[in-house]
């Protein structure tokens, strides 16, 4: 009989599942809180560049107004590097003006056509190594865009 009561200790200690859930919650919580955070610097990161092109197309846009006003386009390119840019930056929230790199304003793939683009560091994010094998190895987001006729 001694047996028996041992075999149905031993039985239930194998069975009794109490704390499993803790356990599972132990292994699985870093998976879930690495998921999350990924998900939160890869929103960020997409966010950063929407708004790197944005800027990019708001400076093209704002840029019009100089055209056809007699300036070339060595003089329109210098007033966008100046303050077109510096101007229209301090309306994105998401971009540090301290790491925004090359202007770049020159002629376009056609004649009569101009290119802008903005470049900015994005090395400081989170998660740099997957982005930057999203990138093509590089810590630069560049957004550019075309002006016709200009």
């Amino acid at each position: 009989m001694a047996r028996s009561d041992r075999r149905n200790e031993a039985s239930r200690f194998w069975i009794d599942e109490t704390g499993s859930a803790t356990v599972e919650f132990a292994i699985l919580f870093p998976v879930f809180m690495a998921i999350l955070t990924g998900t939160a610097w890869l929103a960020l990161y997409l966010l950063t560049i929407a708004n790197i092109q944005q800027l990019t197309h708001e400076v093209a846009r704002q840029s019009l107004q100089h055209h056809g006003s007699g300036l070339t386009r060595a003089e329109i390119c210098s007033r966008i590097e100046q303050s077109l840019v510096g101007d229209l930056m301090q309306t994105f929230v998401m971009i540090e003006p301290e790491r925004l790199g090359a202007v770049s304003c020159g002629p376009g793939a056609r004649d009569g056509w101009s290119e802008i683009s903005l470049t900015y560091d994005a090395s400081f994010m989170g998660f740099n190594a997957l982005f930057r094998s999203l990138n093509d190895g590089s810590d630069q987001i560049t957004g550019t865009a075309i002006v016709m006729g200009g």
